[in-house]
């Protein structure tokens, strides 16, 4: 799976048609042209003839020199090169760092007309919304960076270019002192890949360039992409066997290749057949890219994180009973670690009390029918352990996540002794249960929701005096969702088919465990959670809602 797509620049992402320096030296027209208006902007005492024999002639002696030294492909600085420029040509006034950086970048404005492949923006937009790391390997100069930024601002709302790419995982050859298809860059970048849990085979390489590009990315490792237009260098004289894992004629493409490396990946973990391929497409996908875009605004990936400042990201995950909130967040799971993230799950049903406390609760209420089913109704979970957990999380403290078994006891279910210890920070917290974000309400809600959802509460409550005390409790669980990031809720069409569902999922559990509820047990259980189901429908303000019909298909999501 492709976690990491990196970059050549120039011919790739930034079209300019004059290639890269060492190709701007074969173009003396051009040169000599920048360098005559170069001349007059700051008042040179040499021809353009002679400033331009001056440029060749300090690339050459900077390279002879860094070739003695054993560097093979050696990459100049050209600030360094207009330093040397001036001192041939006996320039008289004083001048600065500032003043060569100032003159260099002048001097490429006017010798090169700039500007983005079409679609660049757009792909790498959508390509950091799917989670994937972006990079950049290229032989360029300190002006390459500004130029790259000053565009993308232009079509994206960035504050620079590195809210696009990883700076971890750029290199360029001006900075390293060595230029493609010098090894150098390549060796570092994996070396960064590696701390992201990436393998050389998980990054994509892309560029315009047989030699510098693909042959380069190839023998280090990576795949790689082949850009096909004007700047497309093939290399025929280098008869290279090197052959690209991809071809492109347009950059959008690539986000075609991810896809399909995503629709592998799906096919490998659906062997049960729980989601259809347009599921996938329509719904999953959309809600991964959603949960990336939240996690990606509370974390920077080019600051400086470590254990203590890094941010992890709650996705909360509701829904009513068999609507298949813990299959969606195993699938969710299951790909954001794919893409090199730190997952923990858990559900908000592992947080229930023992058998004994809940015990104490239906003999406190012998008379309510929310208490006298097993488990699930506000007050039958440890919300105090829920709180501090959720709170160790934000701080980044090691956790523990309990286990609950729910077959004991002949289904009512028990808290094991055994916990799953989380020592290591994660990137996302998947948190799922059918009452995650259940808000306050009092009676006159609830007999509302109860009567727009055709559910018959006065069957079991026809005071509703029992539904008063369950409220009581609801109000201790407010603490725990201000430490959810992003709210997803899974809603079916009809209240009937949590029961449907519901039976499904106990018969499954009886042969897993061999022991569950009944069917009279599982319609009363369900009958007790409905109007609760629908109290979170209308009133959580959820970031994403998913649909589900009568076939317990996804067939729409509406993203907030």
């Amino acid at each position: 799976m492709i976690k990491a797509i990196i970059f050549d620049i120039y011919g790739t992402l930034l079209k300019q048609d004059v290639g890269d320096l060492a190709d701007s030296i074969v173009r003396k027209n051009k040169l000599i042209s920048s360098f005559s208006k170069i001349k007059k902007r700051y008042s040179l005492d040499a021809s353009p003839e002679e400033i331009y024999e001056a440029f060749i002639n300090s690339i050459n002696t900077v390279h002879k020199i860094k070739e003695s030294k054993g560097i093979k492909y050696p990459e100049v600085k050209i600030e360094n090169i207009w330093n040397m420029i001036l001192k041939k040509i006996g320039y008289k006034r004083k001048y600065d760092k500032d003043f060569l950086f100032k003159i260099a970048g002048e001097h490429q404005n006017i010798f090169a007309d700039r500007k983005l492949y079409v679609n660049t923006s757009f792909t790498l937009s959508r390509l950091k919304e799917l989670g994937i790391k972006i990079g950049i390997v290229s032989n360029a100069q300190f002006y390459t960076e500004i130029d790259m930024e000053d565009l993308l601002k232009k079509d994206l709302k960035i504050k620079n270019m590195y809210n696009i790419f990883d700076k971890k995982l750029s290199f360029y050859s001006y900075i390293e002192g060595c230029s493609k298809p010098n090894q150098k860059s390549f060796i570092k970048l994996k070396e960064e890949l590696r701390k992201y849990n990436i393998k050389p085979n998980e990054a994509l390489f892309v560029g315009n360039d047989m030699l510098n590009d693909i042959d380069t990315a190839k023998k280090a490792g990576l795949l790689t992409c082949l850009t096909i237009n004007k700047e497309t260098k093939l290399r025929k004289d280098k008869k290279l066997k090197t052959r690209p894992d991809y071809k492109i004629t347009d950059l959008n493409q690539i986000k075609d290749i991810v896809k399909k490396q995503h629709i592998k990946i799906f096919k490998k973990i659906n062997k049960d057949k729980k989601y259809s391929l347009k599921e996938f497409k329509k719904i999953i996908l959309p809600t991964i890219k959603s949960i990336i875009s939240k996690h990606n605004s509370n974390n920077n990936p080019n600051q400086k994180t470590n254990y203590k400042n890094k941010h992890t990201t709650i996705i909360g995950i509701q829904g009513g009973q068999g609507t298949g909130k813990s299959t969606l967040a195993r699938y969710i799971d299951y790909y954001l670690e794919m893409m090199g993230y730190k997952v923990e799950s858990f559900s908000i049903d592992d947080f229930y009390k023992t058998y004994k406390e809940r015990k104490k609760l239906q003999d406190k209420f012998k008379d309510n029918p929310y208490y006298q089913i097993s488990r699930g109704l506000p007050g039958t979970h440890r919300v105090n352990l829920l709180t501090k957990t959720l709170q160790r999380i934000k701080k980044n403290k090691p956790f523990n996540i309990p286990q609950f078994d729910k077959s004991k006891y002949k289904g009512v279910g028990d808290v094991l002794k055994k916990t799953i210890q989380v020592k290591t920070c994660p990137d996302f917290i998947l948190f799922e249960g059918y009452c995650v974000g259940l808000p306050n309400t009092d009676l006159k809600e609830i007999r509302n929701i109860c009567k727009n959802n055709k559910i018959n509460i006065k069957s079991f409550d026809s005071t509703l005096k029992h539904t008063k005390v369950m409220i009581k409790y609801i109000k201790s669980y407010q603490k725990i969702w201000k430490y959810i990031d992003h709210m997803i809720i899974l809603q079916e069409d009809s209240s009937k088919l949590q029961i449907k569902w519901r039976l499904e999922q106990e018969k499954e559990l009886k042969k897993k465990k061999g022991q569950g509820m009944t069917k009279a047990q599982i319609i009363t259980f369900v009958n007790r959670f409905l109007p609760i189901s629908y109290l979170c429908y209308k009133k959580i303000k959820e970031d994403i809602r998913i649909l589900i019909n009568n076939k317990h298909e996804f067939y729409k999501i509406k993203i907030n």
